[in-house]
């Protein structure tokens, strides 16, 4: 493990992973060689949730291989333009400004964070400004707006899985293409959600 500080990473002691440049270039989903996996900082600089992400691919490659199973890699999900999403159905919010420090109790207690962590609240009010975007939030446009059996409601819902597509019933007017404000719905995908 390293320490991910978004530094460029030490090799001295890792001699044997040393890529010979500043990052590791591994193959497919963080692989270095048969007992090594990298991800994060190690592959370069970036944000914690690629990292994770990272990690997530490498875990899963890690178990296939312990447990003798085929590797499965998914696909990413294409890019969901920002063209296809509704924003005038989402309200319109501003972001959370953390307070900052005045000048006096910077100076006071250096040692301090400069921007206090913002409150509960404000977290919970900040991230119900997500759109959401490509995924089904269950807002259930398509359920109101097509015919009878189109969309039905799934009794086991998770994030991003609320309704049930039925091709059978679909009329092919795309009106559940143009009234979903997240994008999930899109020309082919509708019918082939």
């Amino acid at each position: 493990m390293i320490t991910a500080v978004s530094q460029e990473p030490d090799w001295d002691e890792l001699a044997e992973l040393d890529p010979g440049t500043a990052w590791i270039q591994p193959k497919e989903h963080g692989k270095v060689n048969d007992n090594v996996w990298a991800g994060g900082d190690a592959l370069g600089l970036g944000i914690a949730g690629i990292a994770i992400a990272q990690g997530r691919q490498a875990a899963a490659a890690v178990h296939a291989q312990l447990r003798g199973l085929e590797q499965t890699y998914t696909s990413p999900k294409s890019v969901v333009s920002g063209q296809i999403i509704k924003s005038d159905y989402y309200p319109e919010k501003r972001p959370a400004a953390p307070q900052q420090r005045t000048v006096a109790e910077r100076l006071a207690e250096p040692d301090k964070e400069i921007y206090e962590t913002i409150s509960t609240a404000v977290f919970l009010e900040e991230v119900s400004r997500c759109f959401s975007c490509g995924l089904c939030f269950g807002c259930e446009h398509c359920f109101m707006y097509c015919n009878a059996g189109g969309f039905t409601r799934l009794e086991q819902v998770a994030p991003g899985a609320y309704f049930a597509f039925s091709r059978e019933y679909c009329l092919g007017c795309g009106k559940c293409i143009d009234i979903c404000p997240s994008g999930y719905l899109q020309g082919k995908d509708a019918l082939n959600p």
